[in-house]
């Protein structure tokens, strides 16, 4: 969960019930989570949260759990995690966003891709919580902007197997060409994204003298 989750804060208050040993506790009860923020690592998207938990033996219990970003987007899980011992923890929760910050990075944090992604839709995550699969259906709102730089003198925008030019007119004759893979480590993802005329994406080729290929369209992506 470190790997993942940073600036856990918040209050939890409610009726909690131990029993067995301390190396298997069972807990019983439930609570209510106020005040409440985490951030998402890789995203780099700072929450507020509240909800409310009920504790089964091994397993918790999301009832609904509300996160909001400072834009006031809103968003809602429920769900459940599964657990042996507070170790070995199991996802499985879906969720619906609206306006919903999901991506907030810089050129610092990630190497290929960086930007503000503000997202409408819904969301289903279950699977171990270092191997998640995640299955995100949605549509890009106002307030999108997504960077590629392409890095060094010596790289050019073919050896970016993630970025085609394409003759429009022959598109759809090239179906195999346009299948990509990349790898993800930690989960695995199933995006299905509407990109809207709302989202504004740049091609970075040199930052120091701010030569950007600049656009906005609309269409669908597929990653797995």
């Amino acid at each position: 969960v470190a790997n993942h989750l940073s600036q856990l804060a918040g209050d939890l208050h409610g009726t909690i019930y131990i029993n067995g040993s301390p190396s298997s506790p069972q807990i019983t009860g439930g609570a209510t989570i106020t005040d409440a923020a985490v951030r998402v690592t890789y995203c780099n998207t700072l929450y507020q949260v509240s909800g409310a938990l009920t504790f089964a033996d091994q397993v918790i219990n999301v009832t609904n759990l509300y996160l909001s970003d400072d834009q006031q987007g809103k968003a809602v899980l429920q769900g459940s995690i599964a657990h042996k011992g507070f170790g070995d923890f199991q996802i499985d929760a879906t969720g619906s966003m609206k306006n919903f910050r999901l991506l907030n990075t810089t050129a610092k944090d990630h190497e290929y891709f960086y930007g503000t992604g503000i997202l409408s839709g819904d969301l289903t995550a279950s699977g171990p919580v270092n191997n998640m699969e995640v299955c995100l259906k949605a549509k890009t709102d106002p307030g999108t902007n997504i960077f590629i730089p392409v890095r060094g003198a010596s790289n050019t925008v073919a050896q970016y197997d993630f970025i085609r030019f394409v003759n429009f007119k022959t598109r759809y004759q090239d179906k195999a060409a346009q299948t990509k893979q990349v790898a993800l480590q930690g989960f695995k993802l199933v995006l299905l994204l509407e990109i809207t005329p709302d989202a504004h994406t740049g091609l970075i080729l040199d930052a120091k003298a701010g030569d950007t290929i600049k656009g906005r369209g609309k269409g669908n992506i597929k990653l797995e």
